[in-house]
C-alpha cells in the first residue's frame, strides 16, 4: 500500500528472538526519499498496564518502559533510537481475542515527521533479564 504514494515507501520489518537471554527485537526499516508522517501503534493486553517512574512516557521508552500483566509480571519495552520530534502518548484502543469481538485496551502510539530512510529498533525483555 505504501508504494502507492507519491514518494513511495517500502516497508521491512524483522524479529529476532533470542533466549538466552530472553529477549525479542523488532526492527523497522523504511525505505523511501521524502518527509513522511510515520506511526507504530502497540496494543496492550487488557488489564495490562504501564508504569512511567513518573517520567515523560517518552522518556521511559528510552530508558525502558515497564510494562505490568495479569500476574505483576513485569516486560521492559524499549525504543533504542532517538528520533528529533517523535512524540508518544497511551490511547484508548481495542484488541480482538476473536473474530467478531473487540474489547477495549490500552495503546501505544509513537508518532514522527521525518525524511527518509529511516531504521528503527524497539527491545522487549522480561523484567529480570535488562
Amino acid at each position: 500500500g505504501y508504494r502507492r504514494l507519491p514518494d513511495p515507501v517500502t516497508h521491512v520489518r524483522e524479529f529476532r528472538f533470542s533466549k538466552n537471554p530472553i529477549e525479542c527485537m523488532i526492527i523497522d526499516e523504511l525505505m523511501g526519499s521524502q518527509t513522511h508522517d510515520l506511526d507504530w501503534y502497540f496494543h496492550l493486553g487488557v488489564g495490562v498496564r504501564i508504569e512511567q517512574g513518573g517520567k515523560p512516557i517518552l522518556e521511559s521508552f528510552h530508558e525502558g518502559l515497564t510494562i505490568r500483566g495479569h500476574h505483576d509480571d513485569q516486560i521492559i519495552f524499549r525504543l533504542y533510537d532517538q528520533m528529533n520530534g517523535m512524540s508518544a502518548e497511551l490511547i484508548d484502543g481495542w484488541i480482538s481475542p476473536r473474530y467478531g469481538v473487540k474489547i477495549p485496551s490500552s495503546t501505544i502510539h509513537l508518532r514522527v515527521r521525518m525524511v527518509l530512510p529511516l531504521r528503527v529498533r524497539f527491545e522487549i525483555t522480561p523484567r529480570g533479564q535488562v
